[in-house]
C-alpha cells in the first residue's frame, strides 16, 4: 500500500487520556512509531516519508475526510467550478472566433450539467 504499516483513525478518542506513572511509562509499548495529528496534504505527505524513508509504523488521526479543508471543500473543488464555468463562457463565445456547429448559420453550445459536475467534485 501507499503509506507502507498505517492505520487511520477517524472520530473521537473513545476514553480521555489517562495519567501514567514514570513507571509505567517506561514499559509501556505503542502501535505506532510515528502518529501524526491531521489527515490534510501536510499530515499525509508526513505519514508517508516517515513510513517510506525510515521504515516507521505510522497512525493517522482525522476527524474528517482524508486530504483535509483544500482538496474536499476548498481549493481543488473551487477550481473544478471556476474551470467549468470559464470553458462554458468560452463555448459562448467560440462563434466570435469562427466555430460553427453542424451548419454555417447556427452554433450547437453544450449546456454545463452543474448538478453532475457537484456530484462528481464531491
Amino acid at each position: 500500500n501507499l503509506f507502507g504499516t498505517h492505520d487511520i483513525y477517524h472520530g473521537k478518542p473513545h476514553a480521555p487520556p489517562q495519567k501514567m506513572s514514570t513507571a509505567e511509562t517506561e514499559t509501556r509499548t505503542y502501535d505506532y512509531d510515528y502518529l501524526v495529528l491531521g489527515g490534510g496534504s501536510g499530515g499525509i505527505s508526513s505519514a508517508k516519508r516517515a513510513s517510506q524513508l525510515y521504515n516507521a509504523k505510522v497512525g493517522i488521526v482525522e476527524s474528517q475526510r482524508l486530504g483535509g479543508t483544500c482538496v474536499n471543500v476548498g481549493c481543488v473543488p473551487k477550481k473544478v467550478m471556476w474551470s467549468a464555468a470559464h470553458v462554458s463562457e468560452t463555448l459562448r463565445e467560440a462563434k466570435h472566433y469562427g466555430f460553427r456547429g453542424t451548419t454555417s448559420t447556427t452554433s450547437t453550445i453544450p449546456v454545463v450539467d452543474w448538478a453532475y459536475l457537484k456530484e462528481r467534485r464531491n
